[in-house]
């Protein structure tokens, strides 16, 4: 039997299941259905009494987390330290925020991409370590989060800081159980943030191309186009500056797969409908020496970063004289007009990258007409930037 994810997600007949590639690792199936992670080891060589320690609830812990787990309860073992008095130890004194955090960092945030660990990092050592970091887990009740959390001054930082901790909790209580009791954070109110509604009128595509044009040789000619193509294909301005010319970019078909997005864990590489008013950009662009990049950046071999781009915006905004305007918001600007256009939710979905239709109306859906759609949608975009009369 493969050891695999999915494979034991299927099994269902009671037994105990061990690891061929992690010494003492076992998921134990009951009668009943529940599935749980244990760990065997012996104190003292063969000789010794087997011993068991439980490592968590098989729902709450994937499999390579538990094989982290697994893997430090042996190499404990090999140094001659009893991994559950040592836990034991650990829970009588309390675990801390502080540790809590440094657990969750080691166990929980690999599966994460790059991009959330390094955005819960800044979380935790902005908010929830300086303020919560030598509290004891036990001792953080409802009042205490309550207060931490309004104590924040940022409406938007304090519930990012309040979500992250509540992760941190529910490891800790379903997870590692160092903790009894309900999570603290869960009935805690969140401060309400209102939805951006900024969309892109056609008076202000008309200004933003005229700018475009206008400072063509006083910005990067690479930073002027990535900005003409965000606002043609409403690729993410990760995704976009990410376009590489060996590899994922099909512009006979008009297309590209991202790779690096938020949810590639989960659904892999997704799709971004490249128009052929977007196709037209990317042709036209020079090809930098030794750089796979379309948008090259200063540092040689590099991509433009989206600080380069985001100064180049600004000029751009400045000189078009438009204020409070996001370069994601083209995005809102692309779910409008399929609106407008009479394109059904599924569609406008595929063309935006979306899971699934309650986000444009995540899975991105693959429907023929979005193609067709990206074209389409792309027409009256290029010549409002092209200062043609729609």
């Amino acid at each position: 039997m493969q050891f695999t994810q999915r494979t034991l997600d299927k099994l269902t007949e009671p037994g105990g299941y061990w690891s061929p590639d992690t010494p003492g690792l076992i998921l134990r199936i009951y009668p009943s259905g529940m599935k749980t992670w244990w760990f065997s080891y012996r104190m003292g060589g063969r000789g010794a009494k087997k011993q068991w320690l439980k490592i968590g609830n098989f729902n709450g812990l994937p499999l390579n987390r538990a094989k982290q787990i697994a893997e430090d309860y042996h190499v404990q073992v090999g140094k001659g330290i009893d991994p559950a008095k040592a836990l034991k130890e650990a829970s009588e004194v309390g675990m801390t925020v502080q540790e809590a955090w440094q657990r969750f960092e080691q166990e929980y945030l690999p599966n994460k991409a790059p991009k959330t660990q390094a955005e819960y990092k800044i979380t935790a050592r902005a908010h929830i370590l300086p303020k919560l970091g030598k509290v004891i887990l036990r001792d953080l009740n409802r009042d205490r989060v309550t207060r931490w959390h309004a104590s924040i001054a940022s409406p938007t930082a304090a519930n990012r800081a309040l979500a992250l901790l509540s992760s941190i909790l529910t490891q800790a209580i379903e997870v590692w159980e160092v903790r009894e009791g309900p999570n603290p954070c869960r009935k805690v109110e969140r401060n309400p943030e209102a939805p951006r509604l900024r969309d892109i009128t056609p008076a202000e595509l008309g200004a933003l191309g005229r700018a475009l044009r206008a400072l063509e040789g006083q910005h990067s000619l690479y930073a002027l186009a990535a900005i003409r193509l965000v606002l043609l294909c409403w690729g993410r301005v990760s995704e976009v500056l990410a376009l590489r010319r060996d590899r994922d970019v099909f512009l006979e078909e008009g297309y590209a797969l991202v790779r690096d997005h938020k949810g590639a864990r989960k659904m892999g590489a997704k799709r971004l409908e490249l128009p052929p008013q977007a196709v037209k950009v990317l042709k036209e662009l020079p090809k930098e020496k030794e750089n796979p990049w379309y948008f090259p950046g200063r540092r040689r071999g590099e991509p433009l970063t989206r600080m380069g781009l985001y100064h180049t915006w600004l000029a751009v905004c400045a000189k078009a004289k438009v204020e409070n305007l996001h370069l994601h918001d083209s995005r809102s600007l692309a779910a409008s007009e399929a609106e407008s256009q009479g394109f059904n939710p599924k569609t406008a979905a595929a063309v935006l990258g979306h899971k699934d239709t309650r986000t444009t109306e995540k899975h991105y859906a693959r429907v023929r007409k979005a193609k067709e759609a990206a074209a389409r949608i792309a027409a009256p975009i290029a010549e409002a930037l092209d200062g043609k009369k729609r």
